[in-house]
């Protein structure tokens, strides 16, 4: 049995409330297609906006033409959903925090990415920004249908295209 079937198996035997608590950080939601609690979910999209933005505002500045036009995009459309997230946390309509700062997992990335230059940069962005898009579609997915804030999960559902589309728009950047 590979690890993952392991930790998926342990996961539901335990129950839904720890695959929440712990599934988000470990993976195993997305595996099993668990809904994430609206914490967890809150975190996810807030540090996933903010890799978006670090990201691109380095590859604004050192990157290609495409990338660059790619990068502003990807810095006000992240800008624009991070304000929506918390228009919804200060209006009291969500009971979470955003985060101000990034995991060490996403730090690391920006990190790394930091370390590089011209085609090696370029490349390393374009293949962060289609896994980050990707591990975002499926965290919106997951919520907008199985999420337990109703406004949350109708914002989830509504701004899951535009998510779907930074990821074509992300894959179309290497051809």
């Amino acid at each position: 049995m590979t690890r993952r079937a392991m930790i998926a198996v342990a996961v539901l035997l335990a129950g839904p409330a720890a695959a929440q608590s712990v599934g988000e950080k470990t993976g195993v939601n997305a595996l099993i297609g668990v809904s994430p609690s609206t914490a967890d979910f809150v975190t996810q999209a807030g540090i996933s906006d903010l890799f978006e933005i670090q990201t691109s505002r380095l590859a604004a500045e050192c990157s290609d033409a495409p990338t660059k036009t790619y990068a502003q995009q990807m810095i006000a459309d992240h800008e624009k959903t991070t304000g929506e997230m918390k228009s919804m946390v200060q209006g009291g309509k969500l009971q979470a925090t955003l985060p101000t700062a990034l995991d060490s997992t996403h730090q690391g990335k920006l990190d790394t990415l930091k370390g590089l230059l011209g085609d090696a940069f370029t490349k390393q962005y374009h293949s962060d920004q289609v896994k980050a898009h990707k591990d975002a579609v499926d965290l919106f997915q997951r919520y907008a249908k199985g999420g337990d804030n109703p406004e949350l999960k109708a914002w989830a559902a509504k701004t899951q295209p535009a998510l779907e589309h930074h990821l074509k728009m992300a894959q179309d950047l290497d051809k």
